[in-house]
């Protein structure tokens, strides 16, 4: 969201990893923002690198904004990058992480142009996590907690689409046990938990999808950030997924072959 937010203000008609890159920034509590400060790499600074290189669009841009082919790898790479650091999540550090992997992206250009390269901002990284411990403890799990089954990702589908009442339908997680539809708001939902019946998932070839578990975290400040489990995942033959958001009766289709 933030990602978008700074292309529809420099005019662009589509979200490229120099967009992503502001998003970090302006995540001001994730880990991505703490190691690029640490590079004295500032939001001002990379928005103007972009100016420079890519220019502003001429028109306002209202049209939902598509993610562009790197983009989609640099999301691949971050689930790579989480795996290979034994986590069992996707955090801003692995998107940073991504970012610096898709090497022919103008955020790579951007930071090694600040003098914050692939390898520099990988050290941190590493330094970072390890001086602080397994990520989970961060995240309320107890320490030395194990996942109990195998983890296995195949996939994040990036949607970024709103719904009439405001909200974003920001992405889809296809794992081998289930899915995890997650969803934006400017508004806090009215129930403890967000309700995941609020949410239908079918797909091409009729599976039959049951929702598990919903959560919500945010603030007025930031916004609120919702999701919700479905089970089972997707057969291999399913080609697409149609999201339908009951109170409103609004449908997003999603491939999972693109």
């Amino acid at each position: 969201m933030h990602a978008q937010d700074d292309a529809r203000r420099l005019r662009h008609d589509y979200i490229g990893t120099e967009h992503v890159l502001l998003g970090l920034l302006r995540e001001e509590e994730g880990l991505a923002a703490r190691v690029l400060g640490s590079f004295g790499i500032t939001l001002q600074q990379v928005r103007s690198q972009i100016v420079r290189i890519v220019g502003t669009g001429d028109e306002a841009v209202n049209d939902q904004i598509p993610f562009t082919r790197r983009v989609k790898n640099v999301l691949n790479l971050a689930q790579r990058e989480s795996s290979s650091l034994g986590n069992n999540f996707i955090g801003t550090e692995h998107l940073l992480l991504g970012l610096v992997g898709e090497r022919e992206g103008r955020a790579a250009e951007i930071l090694s142009s600040l003098d914050a390269g692939a390898e520099e901002i990988r050290e941190k990284i590493i330094r970072v996590i390890g001086g602080a411990g397994r990520r989970q403890t961060d995240e309320g799990f107890p320490p030395g907690m194990e996942p109990a089954v195998e983890l296995d990702l195949r996939r994040v589908v990036p949607v970024a689409q709103q719904m009439s009442d405001g909200t974003w339908v920001v992405c889809v997680e296809v794992w081998a046990h289930g899915l995890i539809l997650r969803w934006a708001a400017s508004f806090r939902s009215p129930r403890s938990h967000p309700d995941r019946h609020d949410w239908l998932v079918s797909d091409d070839v009729g599976t039959s999808y049951v929702g598990t578990d919903g959560i919500g975290t945010g603030s007025p400040k930031r916004g609120f950030h919702y999701s919700a489990e479905f089970e089972p995942g997707p057969p291999p033959e399913a080609a697409s997924l149609l999201i339908r958001r009951d109170p409103t009766g609004e449908e997003v289709s999603v491939s999972l072959t693109d």
